[in-house]
Parts: C-alpha cells; sequence; structure tokens
C-alpha cells in the first residue's frame, strides 16, 4: 500500500483495505426511493390515466413500483383505500373557498371551472372522481361541505342541496369527458351535400372559435354553465330557508 509523507493510506483507499464506493454511498442504503403512499398514490394515477379504473390492481401497482404486492398492502390495506388517496389528491385543486365569503352564482362558477379545468387534466380519472364514496375521504367531504354551507347560506332548503349539486357535478364530468373530442367531430366532411345547414353552421362555429382563440370545448362548458345557474337561479330565485 502506497503511502504519503505522513505514512497514511494513500489516497482512494478505504479503511481495512478496501476500496472507497464511488461518490461515497455507504453499505446499505436503498438504491431505489423508499416505498410510501405517496410513491403508491402517484403510480395509481399514472395506472388510471393510461388504463381507467378497470386497470388499476394491486398486481399491476406493484410492477409498476418494481415492488412484490405484498409491499403495497404495508401501506394500503385495500385498492379502495388507494382510490380514496387519488381522490384526495386531486381535490386540493378544486377551490371551493368562494362558499364561505362569495354569492352563491359567484362562487359556484369559480368552483365549477377550477373542478372543470382538474378533470380535463386528468380525464381518465373522471370515473374515479365520479363513483368513489366520499366516506373516508377528508378532503373530499370538506369540499362539499363548504359548497352545502354556501348554498344554505343562499337560502337552498336542505332537500334541494345535494339534487343541486349533483346536478351541477353531472355538467362537470360530462363537459370534462366531451372536452376529450376532436376539434372536428361535428365536420360533415363527405355528407356536406346532404347537411347544408350543418356544414353551414360548423363552418361559422369554427371560424368564431379562431376568432375568439377559444377552444370548442371551453366555449361549451360556459355556455352550459351558465344556463344550469340560470335555471337555478330562476328556481331559487325568492328562496325561503327551512329545514325540510
Amino acid at each position: 500500500m502506497a503511502a504519503d509523507s505522513t505514512g497514511a493510506p494513500g489516497a482512494g483507499a478505504a479503511p481495512g483495505g478496501g476500496s472507497a464506493r464511488p461518490g461515497g454511498r455507504g453499505a446499505g442504503r436503498p438504491r431505489v426511493p423508499v416505498l410510501d403512499r405517496e410513491r403508491i398514490t402517484t403510480a395509481a394515477i399514472q395506472l388510471l390515466r393510461s388504463g381507467g379504473l378497470a386497470k388499476l390492481t394491486i398486481n399491476a401497482l406493484a410492477a409498476r413500483l418494481g415492488v412484490s404486492p405484498s409491499a403495497i398492502y404495508n401501506h394500503a390495506d385495500s385498492r379502495a383505500t388507494i382510490l380514496v388517496r387519488v381522490q384526495e389528491r386531486l381535490v386540493v385543486e378544486i377551490d371551493a373557498s368562494g362558499f364561505e365569503r362569495l354569492p352563491w352564482r359567484e362562487a359556484t362558477e369559480r368552483w365549477a371551472r377550477s373542478y372543470f379545468l382538474m378533470l380535463r387534466r386528468n380525464h381518465a380519472l373522471v370515473e374515479v372522481t365520479a363513483t368513489v364514496p366520499i366516506s373516508e375521504a377528508l378532503e373530499s367531504a370538506r369540499m362539499y361541505e363548504r359548497v352545502a354551507y354556501g348554498l344554505r347560506r343562499a337560502g337552498w332548503s336542505v332537500r334541494d342541496v345535494l339534487p343541486t349539486i349533483s346536478a351541477i357535478e353531472a355538467f362537470i364530468f360530462g363537459a370534462a369527458l366531451d372536452s376529450t373530442a376532436p376539434a372536428d367531430i361535428y365536420s360533415t366532411g363527405a355528407h356536406r351535400g346532404k347537411t347544408p345547414l350543418l356544414t353551414a353552421i360548423v363552418g361559422v362555429h369554427e371560424e368564431h372559435l379562431r376568432e375568439s382563440g377559444s377552444s370548442a370545448a371551453d366555449v361549451a362548458f360556459e355556455l352550459g354553465l351558465g344556463a344550469l345557474l340560470d335555471g337555478l337561479h330562476a328556481r331559487h330565485s325568492s328562496p325561503t330557508v327551512s329545514e325540510d
């Protein structure tokens, strides 16, 4: 072994005669990120985006993470628990804060738009958002609590609150799925001669989109949301707070 002028072992040598590990990494440190609920949730979202609910199984999740299925169960007792965590990850992107202070319509517009934008970014997860119960999903329950508070504050009767929320959500879910449609979905193509009115309307619509810089999905969403809220306003134009 070479020594310097002080008699110390030469540079690069490790105590005990072994060579130093590149980068100084000690023995026993994990070579892959530690498995935790956040990594599992992220991987679950990736699987859902690529194949929907049918593709999310514990075995598929374990394979994606490079671990055994039993390792997944150390962090989640079931697939249902993982779906709840996915929903909780998504719901924090939805803005329901306006229901605590704004008029119901302004608060609902803000809530619905942020909801739509979240689902448009994650359209493959609409089914999860629409079907996973909130009984174990605290953030989701808090969101609905805010919406319910805002509607009650504006005069909605108790029996109308949940149907109102469900009606708005049904519109949002449909709009999010529709936003994935191709831009030329209404193009009449070879049928132009047999559908002159529709062909002309499609042309005007496409010109309007070009001039406004809007997408067809945005235009349809805003029109539908406005019509829905107009109808709710008319239905509750003189609401009376009740306990029924």
